[in-house]
């Protein structure tokens, strides 16, 4: 199957090469989770021209509602959607490796709410 992804900010979408999301807790020494639990989206997409991500990572205080959508192309159907509020971009990153010709934009999200597989998670 092939997949293609999107992330969606402001009116604005952005082609993803890849997407990891992670929903984690501390745990004790037993094993038992310590911690209420926490998510962040780490984004590759090809480099950036727009300004609309670099400002949301300069801007210590601006907060951005957002989406990604993974659709499976060959079905033409949408695999799975998570969307987030009250979000923070925690990490912006350009790589560039000439050898490979390889210019991507990173960038690490983090916030107050996620919503994935109809299961939502608030972070107080």
């Amino acid at each position: 199957m092939a997949y293609e992804g999107k992330l969606s900010l402001d009116g604005n979408d952005y082609d993803i090469d890849w997407m990891l999301m992670r929903v984690i807790r501390d745990e004790d020494k037993r094993g038992v989770p310590s911690s209420r639990p926490e998510w962040a989206i780490l984004v590759g997409m090809d480099a950036l021209e727009d300004s609309t991500i670099k400002n949301w990572m300069i801007d210590p205080n601006m907060q951005k509602d957002g989406k990604i959508t993974l659709n499976r192309i060959d079905e033409d159907a949408t695999y799975k959607e998570i969307e987030f509020k009250k979000a923070y971009c925690a990490t912006y990153r350009d790589e560039f490796f000439s050898d490979q010709d390889y210019l991507k934009t990173i960038i690490y999200i983090i916030g107050k709410e996620i919503t994935f597989n109809k299961a939502t998670l608030n972070v107080v």
